[in-house]
């Protein structure tokens, strides 16, 4: 917290010192997060920094920090350390088609629609019912 760090300053080089020298814990130490609308999880942050770095931290280093999806249109906001997990199951994530047609825009939403389409997408005969196993790549 803001407790001070219990170093003797001079009254006048107090503010300097606070700023600059005087680590203070995250203020995310001890944070509580929501997962997925049920329980509450709690995760800690033991990182210590002065004031004057500690915005920096909480923009860009704290793993409790709270970050949005980088996939347009996915409005999903998550802990940063959880964002690798919503990235590997985000609907709005550029894929490749597996069948490397090369199609662009592809997002793991529309890959179902897609491979019905795809021209790479293996077809069976039309009278495959009758026994023919030709599959027409």
């Amino acid at each position: 917290g803001d407790g001070g760090c219990g170093a003797l300053v001079p009254r006048g080089e107090m503010s300097e010192h606070q700023w600059s020298a005087c680590l203070q814990s995250c203020p995310l130490a001890n944070a509580k997060r929501q997962v997925n609308g049920s329980k509450l999880e709690t995760h800690s942050c033991i990182v210590r920094r002065s004031r004057k770095e500690m915005d920096n931290h909480l923009k860009n280093e704290c793993k409790l920090r709270i970050t949005h999806c980088p996939h347009p249109p996915c409005e999903v906001s998550v802990a940063y350390y959880r964002l690798s997990a919503h990235l590997k199951a985000c609907p709005y994530a550029p894929v490749s088609c597996p069948l490397h047609c090369g199609a662009p825009n592809l997002t793991r939403q529309s890959l179902g629609a897609h491979k019905i389409d795809c021209p790479n997408e293996p077809v069976p005969c039309v009278h495959a019912a009758l026994g023919c196993s030709y599959v027409a790549p």
